[in-house]
């Protein structure tokens, strides 16, 4: 699940941020997952997972975070978020 997590946001941080280089995700004991049946607009959700991470830009500055990642039911990363 976390790789599917880490493939998501590096995805769409390449495309949000040229200075990006680097993203590192926290697993156990750090995540939690949950288990979730219900459709969010048009997606049908399964799990949820919540944690902490950090990424690094090309200047050496780093950036920590919490996020929040959903998957579908095939497994799929559907969507990411970190405030």
């Amino acid at each position: 699940m976390l790789s599917r997590c880490a493939g998501k946001v590096g995805s769409e941080m390449r495309l949000g941020d040229p200075a990006f280089v680097s993203i590192a995700l926290d697993g156990q004991p750090w995540m939690t997952t949950e288990q979730t049946k219900e459709i969010v607009g048009t997606m049908a959700v399964s799990t949820t997972v919540t944690g902490t991470g950090w990424s690094q830009r090309r200047d050496g500055t780093s950036v920590y975070f919490r996020f929040t990642c959903v998957l579908d039911e095939r497994g799929q990363a559907v969507m990411f978020h970190a405030p």
